[in-house]
């Protein structure tokens, strides 16, 4: 039996043809997979977007003015009533602040009209504790409560100012007035009495000292009453008060 010896001679020859192509068949399929991925998944090269600047609580012109020199166009959506943001402020702003958008995107904004307006209720006749939770209901403050004599029970309320009905603000100030009984009471005659004297006189006929104030008469005694207001004889309600100018003393 005989045996053939190898030889790299003797080793089959790939062909230099075949090989070509199958390089040209790889570098079409690489060219071809590189273009699919382009056309079907593009990629920005630069990141082109900006995050949106928040604009909240700014009015209107000025929002709309930091929004367009960010990129960005802006829309005034809507205008709505706020409890506590003044007319013309933004109170909101869609998309919020800090997301990214490409330029030339729409912010769209809600600007605020302010508090709704309410009036003011009717509280005539009730007692001054009552009318204080029905005006706070009611959305306003008490700024004031002044007293007129009147032959309604002291402390029902006669008046509100502005009047009843009125329309305000919300948070604005109401003044109440109220009765303080009637003017049934003659105020006394003070004058040369001292501070204390005259007091008591007042508390004996239900009447209080008011604001007392100092002057200079020639030779008046220091510390008595010189003048009295209201004068001697003037009626007036249970617990008013008497303004009293005594004589300075050295």
């Amino acid at each position: 039996m005989k045996f053939r010896r190898f030889s790299p001679e003797s080793a089959p020859v790939v062909s230099k043809r075949f090989l070509v192509g199958v390089a040209v068949v790889a570098g079409a399929s690489l060219l071809g997979y590189l273009l699919a991925a382009v056309v079907l998944f593009p990629a920005p090269i630069t990141d082109s977007t900006t995050p949106v600047p928040s604009v909240l609580g700014q009015p209107y012109a000025s929002a709309e003015a930091t929004l367009q020199a960010a990129g960005f166009r802006v829309r005034r959506e809507a205008e709505v009533p706020h409890p506590t943001a003044l007319g013309g402020v933004v109170i909101w702003q869609d998309p919020p602040a800090d997301m990214q958008l490409p330029a030339s995107a729409v912010v769209r904004l809600t600007v605020s009209t302010g508090p709704e307006s309410s009036v003011v209720p009717d509280v005539v006749n009730l007692n001054l504790e009552l009318a204080r939770a029905v005006i706070s209901e009611a959305g306003f403050r008490v700024g004031g409560v002044d007293s007129v004599a009147s032959l309604s029970t002291p402390g029902t309320v006669l008046a509100t100012r502005p009047g009843i009905g009125v329309v305000r603000r919300p948070g604005d100030t109401v003044t109440l007035v109220v009765s303080r009984g009637p003017a049934d009471i003659q105020v006394p005659a003070l004058k040369g009495l001292t501070r204390d004297q005259a007091a008591a006189r007042l508390e004996a006929v239900g009447l209080l000292v008011g604001y007392v104030r100092y002057g200079d008469v020639a030779g008046a005694r220091p510390g008595v009453v010189l003048e009295q207001r209201p004068a001697p004889g003037v009626r007036l309600p249970r617990r008013s008060r008497v303004d009293l100018t005594l004589a300075r003393i050295p």
